[in-house]
Formats: C-alpha cells, structure tokens, sequence
C-alpha cells in the first residue's frame, strides 16, 4: 500500500491506498492516530484449505479477527487488523472439524508479527543484540522489547557458514553469584578473521582445543 499524508502529520488525515501486500486481502480502510497507523483488512477468499489434513472446503463458520505488527509507515508504528474466516472441516476422518484459513508466505500461525517483521527484528538482535536492538527499534517504530528480539534470533534460520580455519579460544571468569570462584569458568570460541562469536559454553575448556 502507498499512503498519504496531511500536511503536517495532522491526525485523521486521508489515505490513498492503491493495493494490499496480499492478494487475498482486501484493504477497507487506513486510520492514522497519534501513536500508530492502523490497517483494516479483509479475506475475499472464498475456500480454505485445512492445515490438518489438507482438504479444500467452501464452507465457512464465522469471521475471526486477529492484530498484527507490520513494519514502521513514515516512523510510526503499523499494526494490522484482519477479518479472515474460520472454516468448516468436512472430512470426516479429520480430527479438526474447525480450521481458520492461513496465508503462510506472510502470516505464521499464532504469530503476533507478520513475517517480514520478524525477519527484520531477527537481523536487528543479530546485530545490536537485545537492549541496545530494542532502543534501536524504537527509532524507526519497532516498539519491541530486548527478550522478544533474542527470541526471534533463536527461532529463526541462522545463515549457513562454512567452516573456520582459525579459532581464537578466550576464558571468562563469570560472576562470583553464578560460579563459584576456581572451580567453572567460561569459554569463547570466535572467528579470528571474521569477528564473529563461534560458541560460548559455561564449562572450562572445549575438548580438543589442545590445553
């Protein structure tokens, strides 16, 4: 969707909207408040397909509503709200007799972010971490705390690496509340040439690294 602005940013301002992300979602409407902007989409699909057991079915249940976070609109906050379809079953050998239609490419199920948001929260803890990603985020209109972006680190697909010719190995002695003095330590394994964190384990020394 494309949006325009007021003169000044004035709140209620009109919107011109041209198309939505999805093809099976209709936009109806683009509030923009004070704090956020506000996208009131719509299934126009017609058929569903059941996620259990794979069967196509036309007949519908009830409407079901459901929030989503988008990426920032103009550094605000953007946030999704769909009417979908819950669907009937009529496989009889299937064990949900109810099933909510899904968009995959772009919603996961039971997710509060649509995936594209994901994605840019995953590179942003890949690269600021947690604390200093969650300040960073709020810039741009990302309000997300520094636990959900380490979250979204460890749920996502990490980049295929190849293997490192040369390993730095560092011992750290850890806070005296967590480890007791002289008996565990921690070790860090890095890629010299790269920079980069290989491994970070709480024992003393990673077996064969030759001490």
């Amino acid at each position: 969707f494309i949006a325009a602005f007021g003169e000044n940013g004035v709140t209620g301002c009109v919107f011109t909207i041209y198309a939505s992300p999805i093809p099976s979602l209709r936009c109806e409407a683009v509030r923009h408040y004070s704090d956020q902007v506000l996208i009131e989409l719509t299934s126009t699909t017609t058929a569903a397909i059941c996620p259990l057991c794979g069967k196509t079915s036309q007949r519908r249940h009830s409407p079901y509503h459901r929030r989503l976070a988008d990426l920032p609109v103009l550094g605000q906050t953007c946030v999704w709200q769909l009417e979908v379809h819950k669907y009937f079953c009529d496989n009889e050998a299937c064990k949900r007799h109810i099933f909510t239609e899904r968009f995959i490419d772009h919603i996961r199920p039971y997710a509060r972010w649509l995936t594209r948001s994901q994605q840019q929260l995953q590179q942003i803890g890949l690269m600021a971490g947690g604390q200093v990603g969650s300040l960073l985020s709020g810039l741009f209109g990302l309000v997300v705390s520094g636990s959900t972006l380490l979250r979204r680190v460890e749920q996502g697909s990490m980049p295929t690496q190849s293997t490192p010719r040369v390993l730095g190995v560092d011992d750290w002695a850890a806070a005296a509340d967590r480890f007791k003095k002289r008996e565990r330590y921690g070790t860090i394994l890095t890629v010299r040439r790269r920079g980069r964190l290989g491994k970070a384990a709480s024992h003393r020394l990673v077996a064969g690294s030759g001490n």
